[in-house]
């Protein structure tokens, strides 16, 4: 379950012991950083030598993922790449970023938008000082930048582009875009959204012209950015139960 950029809480609560004997911390909600990377869509590359793990020690298991808003992208371009080497049997994408250069140069596209890039950056300076502060990674980071940066691309150059090997923003940004490897996802693979998402618009029309027959896609009308609502206290959001269904239905036809 690939998360998104702020993380999962409960995920934190049921898997974070195991993670720890296995991994080192990259970002996860309040854990400070014991590997030299950030939580970025540069995490894509992780989900191979983790699913094998996986399956060195659960040979019999058959995966399924689901991913949110950059945990979806990262899955989406985990799947472009591998093809049908993949060992996921069918995934979710919800909420994830198909386009990346394009929704980066969308957030200063109006004044709207370059307050909420804004907003953003000062979040993710808040992580930085709580997760790096301290570290050997901090040392790579590029403080003055950092120091002075207004805006999210400014910060994911000073200090995404530095410890995970890209020279500049819009370099890391093409890279990990999955728009440019959708046609090669050779798994059931479903892309959920909602058409008032402010944070991650929704462009139908890349999934439309690719004509690959495993790529399905669904958008509600309202649900903002992960903000679909459960309409019975207990019960899951449309998006989980579409999500569930569909791993379950593609787990009996293909």
């Amino acid at each position: 379950m690939p998360h998104g950029s702020n993380g999962i809480e409960p995920l934190g609560l049921y898997c974070l012991p195991a993670c720890r004997s296995l991994w080192s911390c990259v970002g996860q909600t309040r854990q400070k950083i014991t590997a030299p990377k950030v939580t970025c869509l540069d995490n894509f590359r992780d989900l191979h030598e983790i699913t094998q793990h996986i399956l060195a020690r659960h040979p019999q298991v058959e995966l399924s993922a689901v991913g949110f808003s950059m945990g979806g992208t990262q899955l989406l371009r985990h799947l472009g790449a591998q093809g049908a080497k993949t060992p996921f049997r069918s995934a979710v994408a919800i909420a994830p970023h198909l386009d990346v250069p394009s929704w980066a140069r969308s957030l200063s596209s109006s004044r709207g938008k370059r307050i909420l890039s804004y907003l953003m950056s000062q979040l993710c300076k808040q992580y930085i000082k709580a997760t790096l502060e301290g570290t050997k990674a901090m040392e790579l980071v590029d403080s003055a930048t950092l120091k002075s940066a207004g805006s999210l691309q400014e910060v994911e150059q000073a200090v995404v582009c530095p410890l995970h090997g890209y020279a500049a923003v819009d370099e890391y940004y093409e890279d990990v875009s999955p728009h440019r490897f959708l046609g090669q996802i050779a798994v059931p693979t479903l892309i959920l959204h909602t058409e008032d998402d402010p944070w991650v618009p929704f462009d139908a029309s890349i999934i439309k012209q690719l004509r690959n027959p495993l790529l399905f896609a669904a958008a509600s009308q309202r649900g903002g950015h992960l903000g679909w609502r459960s309409t019975d206290a207990g019960k899951g959001t449309w998006a989980d139960s579409m999500a569930a269904q569909f791993i379950k239905a593609a787990a009996s036809h293909w």
